[in-house]
């Protein structure tokens, strides 16, 4: 039996494993980043709603009784 391609098995064998898992670590990241950004966008829509504003699709902030009344003139 050659030992050469055995060694060279065994390498690839532990070279994946070492592969899968910085995939595994750098996945966990990732998802834990993701729900840091998400909280701050919740928080940041609480806080909003708490003052008194709602926010339009582009981003502008308008109080809600500015909001009523463009929602009268549109009637």
């Amino acid at each position: 039996m050659d030992m050469g391609g055995m060694g060279l098995y065994g390498f690839v064998g532990i070279l994946s494993f070492v592969i899968g898992l910085i995939k595994e670590i750098a996945t966990i990241v990732l998802i834990f980043k993701g729900i840091q950004v998400a909280n701050t966008y919740i928080n940041r829509d609480k806080n909003n709603k708490a003052k008194g504003k709602d926010i339009d699709k582009i981003g502008e902030h308008k109080t809600k009784v500015e909001s009523k009344e463009d929602k009268e003139m549109d009637k």
